[in-house]
């Protein structure tokens, strides 16, 4: 998986944004670890495994959220695989 080189996340006050031309999609964190996770090469195992240090939550249902974020990040054109 890798990011589409045109949209970047960016912090603008308390909020993530992934930005790209012309569009901002606000994220939550879940969605900021996900996002990190591809910039950083991660497969979708290790970035389940990185929201699972960050919160107390089944394994399973990490899992489920991390494919559905990745699903509509494909979706956007915003991740190929």
């Amino acid at each position: 998986m890798e990011v589409n080189i045109l949209y970047k996340l960016r912090n603008i006050g308390n909020s993530t944004y992934i930005v790209g031309p012309g569009d901002a999609i606000e994220i939550n964190n879940t969605g900021r670890i996900i996002w990190s996770g591809i910039e950083d090469g991660q497969n979708e195992d290790d970035i389940v495994t990185s929201i699972l240090a960050e919160y107390d939550v089944d394994r399973e249902i990490a899992t489920n959220d991390v494919k559905e974020f990745i699903r509509f990040l494909t979706s956007n054109e915003l991740v190929t695989e």
